[in-house]
């Protein structure tokens, strides 16, 4: 990714500067910055050690039921163990099962940048349904389409 990432800004740099020279030594300057801030990009969205967690916020965490060894007893002395798969848990520090272990943990995702517009809404007998609350129909509009409202609170 990182090498066609390279070229493409060589590309770019090299119509900007026909002699090339200039786009050599604009990419030497600018691609250790690129590279950093990649690798910023990738360790921050990769799986931490579990030590590593923060206690106060909400995180993805790789959780594995506890062996026989690691778990609780019966009354009986039988370890109390879970059967579950190895799972995904989004959640604060200690926030997933008694019966399971939490063994690396990764932030989560940030948000969109901007969020679209939600669509208007087209029902297929309504019609299209605005975002501002629409006034009144009069008697008229209401006769018009066969429709007698009803009079003086009477039903």
């Amino acid at each position: 990714m990182t090498e066609t990432l390279k070229a493409r800004m060589e590309q770019a740099l090299a119509v900007e500067w026909e002699d090339g020279v200039g786009a050599t030594c604009a990419l030497n300057v600018l691609w250790p910055l690129v590279e950093a801030e990649i690798a910023a990009l990738t360790e921050a969205q990769t799986w931490q050690p579990i030590k590593t967690a923060p206690r106060e916020t909400e995180v993805f965490f790789w959780v594995r039921p506890k062996t026989a060894d690691e778990t609780y007893v019966d009354t009986s002395g039988k370890p109390i163990v879970s059967h579950a798969p190895a799972r995904l848990h989004r959640g604060r520090w200690k926030s997933w099962s008694a019966l399971e272990i939490a063994t690396h943990w990764m932030p989560l995702p940030s948000a969109p940048a901007s969020v679209p517009p939600a669509p208007a809404v087209e029902h297929p007998r309504i019609g299209s349904m605005p975002d501002a609350p629409q006034p009144e129909p009069t008697r008229e509009e209401w006769a018009s389409v066969g429709v007698t409202p009803a009079t003086d609170g009477v039903l």
